[in-house]
């Protein structure tokens, strides 16, 4: 079998489009849909960001991004680990 490297290029080009993509709307679902989630139950037991504390809508934005933030960096830090071994 031949295999014309152009074409190869473009499959892995066009794979690599696609992966990085599907991890960007994934990512962008989980966030909106956590983010929603927390927003729903901000009053409810057991909340770690208690509204006395947070109760500005400004800080708690600020501290959702914070986490997504921090949350997103572990996620790629244990799938670079998973990846490795």
């Amino acid at each position: 079998m031949i295999v014309i490297p152009y074409v190869k290029f473009y499959v892995v080009q066009a794979y690599k489009e696609w992966i990085l993509k599907t991890i960007e709307d994934t990512w962008n679902l989980f966030q909106h849909k956590f983010t929603s989630l927390w927003d729903e139950h901000r009053n409810g037991a057991g909340e770690a960001y208690l509204p006395a504390i947070y109760n500005n809508p400004e800080v708690q934005l600020l501290v959702q991004k914070k986490y997504m933030t921090n949350l997103f960096h572990d996620s790629l830090g244990f799938g670079a680990a998973k990846m490795i071994r």
